[in-house]
């Protein structure tokens, strides 16, 4: 029987910044390469001494445009489609190759791990309460600022407040599903 829930929020990139939540509760938030994770969250739960059978939920940030497997016909298409000159079309495509290195080790694992990939304006309107439209450097400005607010101490790393975010939006989803499924 399972009786908790562990929610993942990762902010993917040369550095991946990931967060831990149980039950709701904020566990850590720090650096962690996609190789190294399951040992990463195995040690966060022993130490914070959670022995239970966990539902796992990994909320991920995904880039805005599906990228393909094949790198230069991704560039071919995103040129092609005149893409917004202001995001870099290599950082895409190293974003996602990161999400596919996450997803492979989370895949390994022999516990049952949900992902769910989601945009940023997803997280961002939803735990940040802004409009989309909010430039980059606003953004970074606002996400340190809640999570700030979550750890009660001033965050200067953005990184890790995207990911803290990004895991705090998990959360709430994590709750509404649970409601939801409770109401049937």
């Amino acid at each position: 029987m399972i009786t908790g829930s562990l929610v993942i929020g990762i902010d993917p990139g040369v550095k991946s910044a990931v967060s831990l939540f149980h039950n709701g509760t904020f566990l850590a938030v720090e650096y962690v390469n996609p190789r190294n994770s399951l040992v990463w969250i195995d040690n966060v739960l022993k130490i914070h001494r959670i022995r239970e059978k966990l539902t796992i939920t990994v909320f991920i940030e995904r880039p805005y445009l599906p990228l393909d497997d094949d790198v230069e016909n991704a560039k071919r298409k995103l040129v092609g489609e005149k893409y917004k000159k202001r995001q870099n079309i290599q950082t895409l495509i190293n974003q996602s190759q990161t999400i596919g290195r996450w997803r492979e080790r989370l895949d390994e694992s022999v516990i049952p791990i949900t992902i769910r990939e989601i945009y940023p304006n997803e997280w961002y309107c939803a735990v940040c309460r802004r409009p989309p439209s909010d430039k980059r450097p606003k953004r970074k400005e606002v996400s340190l600022f809640y999570a700030s607010a979550v750890l009660e101490q001033k965050i200067t790393d953005h990184n890790l407040a995207d990911a803290l975010n990004i895991g705090q939006y998990g959360v709430g989803q994590v709750h509404i599903i649970k409601i939801k499924e409770s109401a049937k």
